[in-house]
């Protein structure tokens, strides 16, 4: 098996791992299917946090009046 196969094989199964994927039984066989399922599970993490990262910016705006008022209310030192 040449070296570039046996790269994107542990690197599909490393990923699928890590994702709780896992592939039971239909798992891409071909070297090109491997790539676009890789390529497939980054774009699916990247928007995954993308996501993420608005929804946790969103809540915390929520809470922008309140830290103002907190911050202009408290006396200072």
């Amino acid at each position: 098996m040449p070296p570039g196969e046996m790269y994107i094989r542990s690197l599909f199964k490393s990923m699928s791992h890590m994702l709780s994927i896992g592939y039971g039984c239909n798992t891409p066989n071909i070297a090109e299917d491997m790539w676009a399922t890789v390529f497939v599970l980054f774009c699916g993490c990247l928007v995954f946090a993308l996501f993420l990262s608005q929804m946790i910016s969103l809540i915390d705006q929520m809470n922008m009046g309140e830290k103002i008022f907190k911050r202009k209310a408290s006396p200072i030192n």
